[in-house]
C-alpha cells in the first residue's frame, strides 16, 4: 500500500470511528458540564481526542511496531485520562500513572544513562507541561490549532533539516488532529477533546520535542513550548500572589480573559496562539543553526526570559492590577 493510499485511508478511518464515538458518548452522556474551568455555557460531548491516542496506534500498527515503550506510555495516559473524562479519578493515581507513562518514554532516548538530578529535571518538567497543555484546553480550537503548528513544526525540521523521527508517525497524528479539528473547530463545537485528547497529545508533542532535542542536544528547542508555558506559568503564579488555591479550577488563564473578558471569539483567541507559537518556531528554525552551538543554556534561558517579561508585561497592561492584586473582601 502506497503512502498516500494509506494516510487516505487513516483519514476516512479516523472520521468514522469519530462519528462512531460520538454517538456513543450521546447514548452514554459522556459529556462536559459548564464550570469554573472551562469558557463554554452548555453541555457538549467531550472526550473526542481520544481519536489522537488511536492515529499513534494506527502508526504503530503499520510501522513495524516502532516506538513501543511510547505507545505504551500513552495507552497508560490515555486510558486514565479517559475514566476522568468519564468520571473523576483521583489526581494522585492520575499523576502515578502519568509518572509510569514517561519513564516508559524515557526508555525510547536511553535518558537512563544520564546523571539522576538531569533524569528528575526532565521527568518533572515533562509532567507539568503535559498537565498544563491539559490547562490550556479551555476553548474551541485552542489545543488542535496548537498541535497543529506543532506537528508541522515538527515535519519541516524532521523532512527538511535535521531527522529525528518518522515522519509518518507526524503525518498520522496530523491527520488525527485535521479530523478533531472538523468537529471542534467552530463556533458551536460538536465535541471537545478532554482530558483523553489533551493530555495524549501533550505526550505525544512531549515525546517528538525529546526525541528531536536528544538528537540535536540543543535545549533551545524547548521555546517551542513557549506560548503554553507563559501562560499557564504566569496565571500560576499571578493567582499564587493573590492567595488563591492555584490547584483549584478556574478562569484566569491570558487565553480565557480574551474569550471571557474582551469577549474575543474562541477561534480567533485559538487561531492568535497557534500564529503567535509558530512565528517563535520559525525564528528558531531560520534564524539559528540546527545543530550548532546557538542552543546553549544561556541563550535557552535568555531567551525564556525577555519572553517572560514581554508576556507578563502585555498582561498587566491589558488586565490591570486586579491580575495580581488580592481581592479587598473588608467591610
Amino acid at each position: 500500500m502506497g503512502k498516500i493510499t494509506l494516510y487516505v485511508s487513516f483519514l476516512i478511518i479516523f472520521f468514522l470511528l469519530e462519528l462512531v464515538y460520538l454517538r456513543l458518548a450521546n447514548h452514554f452522556k459522556i459529556n462536559a458540564i459548564p464550570s469554573q474551568r472551562g469558557s463554554h455555557n452548555q453541555v457538549t460531548i467531550t472526550g473526542g481526542g481520544i481519536i489522537f491516542p488511536i492515529a499513534c496506534f494506527a502508526f504503530f500498527l503499520t510501522s513495524q511496531f516502532q516506538y513501543p515503550f511510547f505507545i505504551c506510555g500513552l495507552i497508560m495516559v490515555a486510558f486514565i485520562s479517559f475514566m476522568d473524562d468519564i468520571k473523576e479519578a483521583s489526581i494522585k493515581i492520575r499523576l502515578l500513572i502519568q509518572l509510569l507513562a514517561v519513564f516508559l518514554m524515557f526508555m525510547e532516548f536511553d535518558l537512563y544513562s544520564n546523571q539522576f538530578l538531569i533524569i528528575v529535571f526532565i521527568l518533572i518538567t515533562t509532567i507539568i507541561f503535559i498537565n498544563a497543555y491539559n490547562f490550556m484546553d479551555g476553548i474551541n480550537g485552542i489545543t488542535v490549532a496548537y498541535s497543529l503548528v506543532q506537528f508541522f513544526t515538527f515535519y519541516y525540521i524532521n523532512h527538511f533539516k535535521v531527522h529525528f523521527i518518522d515522519e509518518n508517525l507526524l503525518i498520522t497524528v496530523s491527520i488525527g488532529l485535521l479530523v478533531f479539528k472538523y468537529f471542534n473547530f467552530r463556533i458551536k463545537a460538536r465535541c471537545f477533546a478532554g482530558d483523553v485528547g489533551s493530555i495524549s497529545i501533550a505526550f505525544t508533542v512531549c515525546f517528538c520535542l525529546l526525541k528531536l532535542i536528544w538528537q540535536t542536544q540543543n535545549l533551545f528547542f524547548i521555546n517551542f513550548l513557549l506560548i503554553y508555558c507563559l501562560d499557564a506559568g504566569s496565571s500560576f503564579v499571578f493567582r499564587w500572589i493573590k492567595g488563591e488555591n492555584v490547584f483549584q479550577p478556574h478562569r484566569k488563564h491570558f487565553y480565557q480573559f480574551l474569550a471571557n473578558g474582551l469577549k474575543w471569539h474562541h477561534i480567533s483567541v485559538a487561531i492568535v496562539f497557534g500564529l503567535a507559537q509558530l512565528m517563535i518556531n520559525m525564528f528558531i528554525i531560520y534564524n539559528y543553526n540546527l545543530t550548532g552551538n546557538d542552543y546553549n543554556l544561556y541563550n535557552t534561558v535568555l531567551f525564556m526570559l525577555v519572553a517572560t517579561g514581554l508576556f507578563v508585561s502585555m498582561r498587566i497592561k491589558l488586565e490591570g492590577k486586579s491580575l495580581y492584586m488580592k481581592t479587598n473582601t473588608s467591610l
